[in-house]
């Protein structure tokens, strides 16, 4: 078998650091990346993430930093609304010695609220984070840039908190990105599936990517 001559990879990651580096930097003064941020700095490199195809999911994939495999799941390209939330239920029966988590838009857990009672059936201590823009904010976007209008993305949100209580779960509704690090930190310890929501703005510059 021939031998090839081993490569020096190191002016590649160097050069992959130094972008990224410069992208963070151009970013952080962002609230779409203060938020992120906070949950970064919250967990574990070995927290297990479900992140639904949402407009927040453009946050989570170019700012949540992962160095484990099967830590990191979302259907990015696959729209499926809903998902993260009973796959993250799922991953948690599989691995109930993991800390998991659900990063999902508010349009994308009315698909599979139901699943509560599931998760406080079987005592599913996974922690759900609801970035509630009261509609679908991916395709609100896409539509008004490409038509200048949109057509039934706005959504009348539900009390995500007492929806949460009204199952037996944990409810949180907070506001800003240092709260998020706060009620995460102590969620983590909780026994009891735990709603967080985020109420946004989805025309606040600082959320654009």
């Amino acid at each position: 078998i021939k031998q090839h001559p081993k490569q020096n990879n190191l002016s590649t990651k160097n050069a992959i650091e130094h972008y990224k580096k410069k992208a963070i930097e151009e970013k952080q003064s962002t609230l779409a990346w203060q938020y992120i941020n906070a949950i970064q700095n919250a967990i574990s490199q070995k927290t297990i993430i479900f992140s639904d195809p949402s407009w927040v999911n453009g946050w989570v994939v170019y700012f949540l930093e992962r160095q484990f495999p099967n830590t990191f799941h979302c259907t990015r390209n696959f729209c499926g609304l809903g998902f993260s939330f009973p796959a993250a239920l799922g991953a948690k029966l599989a691995n109930p010695n993991s800390q998991v988590i659900a990063i999902i838009g508010d349009g994308g857990f009315l698909f599979s609220q139901a699943e509560l009672a599931t998760a406080v059936q079987y005592q599913l201590n996974i922690i759900t984070i609801i970035f509630n823009d009261q509609g679908f904010g991916a395709i609100k976007r896409r539509q008004h840039n490409a038509f200048k209008r949109t057509v039934g993305v706005d959504l009348p949100s539900p009390d995500f908190v007492r929806l949460a209580e009204a199952y037996g779960a944990i409810g949180i509704r907070l506001t800003t990105p240092d709260q998020l690090y706060t009620h995460l930190i102590k969620a983590l310890d909780y026994n009891q599936p735990v709603i967080i929501e985020v109420p946004l703005d989805n025309n606040d510059p600082g959320l654009n990517i």
